[in-house]
């Protein structure tokens, strides 16, 4: 789980970067995500990412199980597709914004560790 956080870390600040020096500055969608939304959505997301990634599945099986975990999240929020991708496209271009928001995720994820190995210890 460590090296799944360290990775989303480095994500995130690739991100940072990238974004910080893009000179186009996106306008905020109609239907913008709260970035509580977001963090709980994209904590989802990669938790599900890093479960279907340890699966022994082709890539094409793997994408498709990804693609309908992703749907499922979204409909459980009722949120959009197009919604989370726009507040998502809109976010990338606001690296403070996104850095709170994965500071948050990775937060939230290093608070559920200990959680998940005291389940494991009970087991």
């Amino acid at each position: 789980m460590k090296g799944f956080i360290q990775k989303i870390k480095g994500i995130c600040c690739l991100l940072a970067l990238l974004y910080m020096t893009a000179c186009q500055q996106e306008h905020k969608p109609a239907e913008l995500l709260s970035v509580e939304k977001m963090v709980v959505i994209l904590k989802e997301f990669h938790v599900t990412e890093g479960s279907v990634s340890q699966m022994r599945l082709s890539s094409d099986q793997r994408t498709e199980l990804r693609n309908q975990a992703y749907d499922k999240l979204l409909e459980k929020y009722e949120i959009g597709r197009e919604t989370f991708y726009s507040s998502y496209e809109y976010y990338l271009t606001q690296p403070i914004i996104m850095d709170t928001i994965y500071t948050r995720i990775i937060n939230r994820l290093n608070n559920q560790l200990p959680e998940e190995q005291s389940k494991r210890g009970r087991q």
